[in-house]
């Protein structure tokens, strides 16, 4: 029974987590860059496919190693070595995420000019705002 209720929840989180990304996939160029050249439209596209194809996956890594975290606090008597080591590896992934996003936005400015850069700086840190403001 307690199979059935962590694979349900893991069936529904999958779920919400395909309809954000399909989401945001949507939302991707409601706010386009301005002035852009249909050869900066096509490097950029090829930017965000090598990164999602590379971030997904390890954002998968993350929300297990999440899980198995939630497991082990939840277990009457804690094993202090599983839990540091869990954290240990999500923390390992969530510091190489961060820097494979990093990685994109840098090689996405790479293309840009003085302008479209200004534009792109101001607009992500305005994104920025409005998620820490939905997380308040």
């Amino acid at each position: 029974m307690k199979k059935l209720g962590i694979l349900s929840i893991l069936l529904a989180s999958f779920m919400f987590l395909t309809i954000s990304v399909n989401a945001q996939d949507e939302n991707a160029n409601k706010n386009p860059i301005p002035n852009q050249t249909e050869q900066q439209k096509k490097d950029i596209r090829k930017i965000r496919k090598e990164y999602k194809s590379v971030a997904k996956p390890l954002r998968a890594v993350i929300k297990e190693l999440h899980t198995i975290h939630d497991e082990l606090m939840r277990k009457e008597s804690a094993d202090m070595k599983a839990i540091e080591d869990n954290i240990r590896k999500a923390s390992a992934k969530k510091v190489e995420l961060a820097i494979l996003t990093a990685k994109m936005h840098q090689d996405t400015r790479a293309l840009l000019d003085k302008d479209q850069r200004d534009w792109y700086d101001k607009n992500r840190m305005d994104r920025k705002k409005k998620r820490e403001g939905k997380r308040n």
